[in-house]
């Protein structure tokens, strides 16, 4: 069932229809709650991490069919943390005609901000600086330009973070229930060409303070294809949306005694 917050207040008309499309599916969701959030003065403060060791478990469904298609370990150490068991195939191919192999990890810094993804053939993404993608944060939207390098030695792009800090939203995971903040980031990942505008990222994160972590996420991604327009060159007649996985992770399972909590 899908409980939404008031019109005025609630979750976006885009990102609603969403939740709307898991719910018809048959996967429980909650939401409610639409205070403005707050901390010290206009930052949106965060609790310490997880101390290291802490592992926690989550579910992921395919956000098309709501089918379940992993169990995802997000773990602690303490220089950071990494995400591992899942696979998310991005959009078409990346820029400059390069196939890439699915992102099956990314890790994180002590303070929560992206270093890596991992890709299932081994090739890393690294991203200098790291991105800040959990609190502390300000209030409002952010924009942060970074350059991404892949391992493969391939050319250096400027990716661009743009983010926004939303409402606090209660939800309810397999885990249990938590007051979260919504944090909404759009990622232009810089590799156009000729033939295609770049791809575009997608993710949502409910982060819940009480546990120091987002409890459920939501990534997707799409390009229009020039080339694939119906016909005529260079898509003379229209250019084609390219999707990639939306992909959405709820916890299912955390450590019975947080440690350090």
């Amino acid at each position: 069932m899908l409980q939404g917050a008031s019109p005025d207040c609630g979750t976006p008309d885009p990102a609603r229809r969403r939740l709307l499309t898991l719910a018809a599916a048959g996967v429980a969701i909650a939401i409610s709650g639409c205070a403005t959030p707050t901390g010290t003065g206009d930052a949106i403060d965060a609790r310490p991490p997880p101390a290291a060791g802490s592992v926690f478990v989550f579910d992921v469904r395919n956000g098309y069919t709501a089918a379940l298609q992993a169990r995802a370990e997000l773990s602690f150490t303490a220089t950071g943390a990494r995400l591992d068991g899942y696979a998310y195939a991005e959009a078409g191919n990346a820029g400059f005609g390069r196939a890439l192999a699915p992102i099956v990890a990314r890790e994180f810094d002590a303070e929560g901000r992206l270093l890596a993804w991992v890709r299932g053939d081994g090739l890393r993404t690294t991203f200098e600086p790291a991105l800040r993608v959990l609190p502390p944060l300000a209030a409002g939207s952010q924009r942060q330009d970074a350059i991404a390098r892949d391992s493969d030695g391939s050319r250096p792009r400027q990716v661009t973070l743009m983010l926004r800090v939303g409402r606090w939203e209660t939800v309810r995971v397999p885990a249990g229930e938590f007051r979260t903040l919504r944090i909404e980031r759009d990622l232009f990942m810089g590799d156009s060409d000729f033939f295609r505008t770049q791809t575009e990222r997608q993710e949502i994160d409910w982060y819940a303070p009480e546990l120091g972590i987002a409890v459920r996420s939501s990534e997707d991604s799409r390009h229009l294809d020039l080339a694939m327009g119906g016909g005529g060159w260079r898509g003379a007649r229209g250019a084609q949306l390219r999707r990639g996985d939306w992909l959405v992770r709820e916890l299912a399972e955390r450590p019975a005694a947080p440690p350090g909590r």
